[in-house]
């Protein structure tokens, strides 16, 4: 199993956001990078750290833009 080394997740959560053709919620983006990194989407522990790193990630990170939509923000990169 490839592991998400700390310091590159957010190049990780950028790509993805990058190549997305709408905005896309943290949940989302975590369930690509596990399908990518192939963590098994079951094990609720690692998707529940993975989706808080993800959070984390997005909350640090310039140049990106949020909306809401419902409860949960959905990401994009400001063009």
């Amino acid at each position: 199993m490839k592991r998400i080394v700390p310091h590159r997740c957010g190049r990780c959560v950028l790509d993805m956001l990058r190549r997305a053709d709408s905005p896309m919620m943290a949940r989302e983006i975590a369930a690509e990078l596990a399908a990518r990194y192939q963590i098994v989407a079951s094990n609720m522990d690692a998707m529940i750290a993975l989706v808080a790193k993800v959070r984390n990630t997005l909350a640090r990170q310039r140049g990106l833009a949020s909306e809401m939509r419902g409860d949960a923000k959905a990401w994009r990169v400001e063009a």
